[in-house]
């Protein structure tokens, strides 16, 4: 079961794969050092036979003088040269070679993939390349796929045998109609003659496609499904086989892999080496060269920052950052796009793409995902009507109603700030300026480029910017924590725009230029009175000149004494809510968040919970090992608690050992859910002491007519209950004892 019958040529239009896989490099050598049996194994079979399809171009096939040639040709020269076995292709019918290695009658297969029913007959060696598949069309897409969800209704063109590529393409639209032919040739043929609209083939497709004269009339539209391993697949009887084979394949040196990519794999469009302008380690240029091409997505957000044409095309701001850092890192973007945030963090996890291109950055980590410095930084702003004055004080405006788009993440932020505020959530900028501008709302709240990107494509008169509020959009990019080679690469590709690169792109996208024709008979008269004008003022000029560098100079040092002042006076409001040991809201800073939540739930009945959690046998660990020792532990606990908590919530140490978790939009039940999941990841986690340090939880929601004393007092009674229960648990206020079940475990708790 080779990955695919009479497959085709490795790659072209900007798609490429992996290479041998990643492991530990041996130093190349003629012969490599083989055990007493192997060595025995060796002279034991002089010959190893191994079968593959008649036409498995580039890998193996005959050429005008019935020789074996092709890449696992020359992989298998390098394999007899380090090992001293001898290794001959038997190529035929593959369903037929398939059969004959499964009784035995062959070593093994050649350019096979990796699957479970192979394992009752093979042992595979390792993978020795790595390869994508892709939706092929029409050159044009004639079809107009550009996302998995249009191949509903469209016609496939599959090889027979074709299982692999068969199951990858059931699960996406079960409506396809599916052509079976021959011959990888005829499959191409049936796309360029619109007899069928699409097949699904690695990279290697475009070798045969040009050798057969029908490379240019096809394209790559979207990778689909995970890229998969092709290995050796070897007879499971003889072990000593496959550990020759790997031991082969690991001397291989990077040098020998090169050239044979260069011999048989066709070149792919790259980004000249000028242009990539970042400089990259060893290991993340490696990484590039390996990988090929990156799969970006994007869901459609809001202009000027990011949209998704009809035609599945980026467009706004996104799609110049998409084009500069695609330069800027030297490689082949991929774009997918994705219906919602939601999908485009699915597309991300689930490795369909590898980055989302612009993303809000949160304020804390986020598990399983690395962000980017943000690339695009905007302040929210009020916008009013021209008749109104200038809000120097949001905070004193709030008797007034404000429109804001349904969705924003500067919602629950201003609500979290500004309890009181009147919010009317429209769907758009356009229908939020209207209601503005007819009076039905006070101000418009958004960023200023959404909002001068608004008036300047609808022409919006009569509003103005009149004040800014304490918060900011950050946009950036987003890839998997464990991709660490992508995710330095990008963050070094944001670090590499300009000032001049965001300047274009704002004056592109937000600023509003003014074109005006010229009078220049008025132009004369302008200049005749200007020069009688400037023979009166010159003298006054020179007068004038000293003394306001005078005050240019005083005016400078007043900017500078100024500006520290304003630096000093953030400082110490920081420190004024801040603990200093463990960098979390201090007990002045949960008192005032406690009374806003409390309020909160007064005027709008939203819940809102609390969780009181204390250090177990604190002073023990203090008294053991002494106060600097359970500093650390109080800082690591804290940063347990900021890498595992949500953005909404507020988290600050109440004193000594203890801390208290302020939960908006929470139950009880979800408190004591996100109580019992820092339970377990406290006591996993190891403190690098002899004895284990655990946490006891007390979780409260409020109730009607209670105040914010009443309801510390509630989680606290319930943390004392978990002391007295034996410690290392959650209690609700309640007095139910919270045993971690399966169902509270397994709950997906609001992010």
């Amino acid at each position: 079961m080779g990955y695919v019958k009479n497959f085709g040529i490795m790659t072209v239009v900007g798609f490429s794969f992996y290479f041998l896989p990643v492991q530990a490099q041996y130093p190349p050598s003629n012969t490599l050092a083989l055990t007493s049996e192997e060595k025995a194994f060796v002279d034991a079979h002089p010959e190893v036979v191994l079968g593959g399809g008649v036409s498995f171009a580039p890998f193996v096939m005959q050429n005008e003088f019935g020789e074996i040639v092709g890449f696992d040709k020359d992989i298998t020269d390098l394999i007899q040269e380090k090992t001293g076995l001898t290794i001959r292709f038997k190529l035929g019918i593959w369903k037929i070679i398939q059969k004959k290695a499964r009784v035995k009658e062959l070593d093994g297969l050649t350019a096979a993939g990796l699957s479970e029913d192979k394992k009752q007959y093979f042992n595979a060696t390792t993978p020795y390349i790595t390869l994508t598949s892709f939706i092929i069309v029409k050159k044009g897409n004639p079809a107009k796929i550009y996302s998995l969800n249009d191949l509903g209704g469209k016609r496939a063109a599959l090889q027979e045998e074709n299982q692999i590529f068969d199951s990858i393409l059931r699960p996406y639209a079960e409506n396809i109609k599916v052509f079976h032919f021959d011959t990888l040739t005829d499959v191409l043929r049936s796309i360029v003659s619109n007899e069928t609209d699409f097949t699904i083939l690695d990279e290697s497709a475009f070798y045969l496609a040009f050798t057969i004269g029908l490379g240019q009339f096809i394209e790559a539209v979207i990778p689909v499904g995970p890229p998969f391993d092709v290995a050796f697949q070897l007879r499971n009887d003889r072990p000593e086989l496959v550990s020759i084979f790997n031991k082969g394949l690991r001397g291989i040196s990077e040098e020998e892999k090169l050239r044979l990519r260069k011999k048989w794999m066709l070149s792919r469009p790259i980004i000249k080496d000028q242009d990539r302008n970042i400089l990259l380690t060893p290991e993340e240029a490696a990484y590039l060269d390996q990988k090929g091409f990156i799969n970006v997505c994007a869901a459609p957000y809001y202009m000027p920052y990011l949209d998704i044409a009809d035609s599945r095309r980026l467009n706004g701001m996104a799609k110049e950052y998409y084009d500069l850092l695609q330069k800027r890192i030297g490689v082949q973007f991929v774009f997918l796009p994705a219906t919602s945030s939601a999908e485009a963090l699915k597309m991300l996890q689930n490795g369909e793409s590898d980055v989302i291109l612009m993303t809000e950055i949160p304020a804390g980590s986020v598990e399983n995902l690395k962000f980017t410095t943000p690339y695009l930084n905007f302040h929210y702003v009020i916008a009013t009507t021209g008749d109104k004055l200038f809000i120097n004080d949001f905070a004193n405006q709030l008797d007034k109603s404000y429109a804001v788009i349904k969705g924003s993440s500067v919602v629950p932020k201003l609500i979290r700030n500004y309890p009181v505020i009147n919010l009317v959530k429209v769907d758009t900028i356009s229908e939020g300026l209207t209601k503005l501008k007819d009076g039905e709302v006070f101000g418009y709240i958004d960023t200023y480029a959404a909002i001068g990107h608004a008036i300047q494509k609808e022409f919006i008169s009569g509003v103005k910017i009149a004040g800014q509020i304490p918060m900011v959009l950050e946009l950036g990019a987003a890839t998997r924590r464990n991709d660490s080679n992508l995710a330095s690469i990008f963050q070094k590709a944001v670090e590499s725009l300009t000032e001049d690169d965001q300047r274009k792109i704002y004056n592109n996208w937000i600023a509003v230029k003014y074109e005006k024709g010229i009078d220049y008979g008025l132009v004369w008269k302008v200049l005749l009175g200007a020069s009688l004008f400037s023979g009166i003022i010159l003298i006054w000029n020179r007068q004038l000149y000293a003394a306001k560098r005078e005050t240019h100079e005083a005016m400078a040092e007043l900017s500078i004494a100024q500006a520290q002042l304003k630096k000093k006076n953030e400082e110490l409001k920081h420190l004024a809510i801040t603990d200093r040991l463990t960098g979390l809201f201090n007990r002045m800073k949960l008192d005032q968040s406690l009374k806003m939540e409390t309020k909160r739930f007064e005027r709008y009945g939203r819940p809102v919970s609390i969780i009181l959690m204390d250090i177990d046998y604190f002073k023990k660990i203090n008294d053991t090992y002494g106060h600097q020792a359970g500093d650390e532990v109080l800082k690591t606990v804290s940063a347990i608690l900021t890498d595992n908590l949500r953005q909404i919530d507020v988290i600050g140490r109440w004193g000594g050992e203890e801390f208290l978790i302020i939960c908006p939009e929470t139950d009880l039940e979800c408190a004591c859910g996100i109580a019992e999941k820092l339970r377990k990841t406290v006591e996993s986690h190891d403190f690098g002491l002899d004895i284990a340090v655990t946490c006891s939880f007390g979780a409260a929601a409020i109730a009607s007519n209670e105040n914010d004393s009443d309801f510390i007092q509630k989680a606290d009674d319930a943390l004392y209950m978990a002391k007295e229960n034996g410690r290392n648990r959650v209690e609700s206020a309640r007095a139910e004892i919270r045993a971690p079940s399966k169902d509270l475990l397994s709950r997906k708790f609001p992010v």
